[in-house]
């Protein structure tokens, strides 16, 4: 690859980085499942199953502009089932739960923990006759709080939206918009591309988790990884109930994957993490954390 083609690739990779995160990270909104094995790859089977879970950690870190520190445990598990409806629509259903824990010694109060769980439905279809042309829909009911608690004042539905087009067998272009109701940003832009040059390189620029993967060998495959989530959850707080704390966190680094065989992946990875804090939406306080390391690790498997 050419030195301009690089730095092309990089700066893709970081615009991707922010907007995928930003549009998305309110609530599910993933171009994943359906996308990586229809469009980009060609599903095969009538009914196929996908686990995909990741436990990431970030150390304890110093704050911004007050003492204390914070260290974040993040575990997250989706659990898909995707069919052919009427023999050649695809849909994917999809169950995930996310717990977020905290530990915390800064003057301002945070729970122990945040929790949330998504219901997700994704469909992609053709778009107005248009050749290579696809039309994508997402909704995902969501509970977001803390203690696994589903109160109803904290049930969302964000959607995502989006139109692909796959001029060839190498190349995917997405553009589209999340929609976010009650959400602090409740309408946000959305794209991305997907490009595999040849059967090393692929350049997964989707959201929200966009990645360059190069596969030394057909067990080993090292990448490139980032991810810029947005998360509303609603607490407690001092006698306040039902006010929403935000957690905003982004990483980027690399790391390797090894592949089982076909359907069973395992990855390790770690880089920095920075822009990371936690906000009270209603000027309750907020705790900016400091730019620390973070380490990864995630298992998929198909079915």
């Amino acid at each position: 690859m050419g030195r301009n083609n690089m730095f092309l690739a990089c700066a893709v990779f970081v615009i991707l980085l922010v907007f995928s995160g930003s549009a998305l990270g309110a609530g599910k909104g993933e171009v994943t499942t359906i996308l990586e094995e229809e469009i980009a790859k060609g599903a095969k089977e009538e009914i196929s199953f996908k686990s995909d879970s990741y436990f990431r950690y970030f150390p304890s870190h110093r704050l911004s502009a007050q003492s204390g520190r914070v260290s974040v445990t993040d575990a997250e598990t989706e659990q898909s089932c995707e069919l052919k409806a009427f023999g050649k629509l695809p849909v994917d259903f999809s169950i995930d739960t996310r717990y977020i824990g905290i530990e915390n010694s800064s003057a301002v109060s945070l729970p122990p923990n945040l929790t949330a769980v998504t219901i997700g439905t994704e469909i992609i279809g053709p778009f107005l006759k248009l050749n290579k042309t696809y039309l994508f829909a997402g909704f995902y009911p969501s509970w977001s709080g803390s203690n696994w608690e589903f109160r109803p004042s904290a049930f969302r539905i964000p959607m995502a939206y989006s139109v692909i087009y796959k001029p060839n067998e190498k190349l995917v272009l997405m553009a589209g918009v999340g929609v976010y109701p009650d959400y602090e940003h409740e309408v946000l832009p959305l794209f991305g591309l997907s490009y595999i040059p040849n059967d090393k390189l692929s350049f997964y620029l989707m959201p929200p988790k966009p990645n360059i993967t190069y596969a030394l060998n057909k067990k080993i495959s090292l990448f490139a990884e980032g991810r810029f989530s947005n998360n509303e959850c609603e607490v407690d707080k001092d006698g306040f109930k039902n006010v929403v704390l935000v957690y905003r966190e982004t990483h980027a680094g690399c790391g390797v994957k090894y592949s089982f065989n076909t359907n069973a992946f395992l990855s390790l990875s770690g880089g920095q993490s920075f822009w990371r804090r936690f906000r009270y939406r209603d000027s309750l306080g907020k705790v900016s954390i400091k730019d620390g390391p973070y380490i990864n690790l995630r298992l998929e498997i198909k079915i």
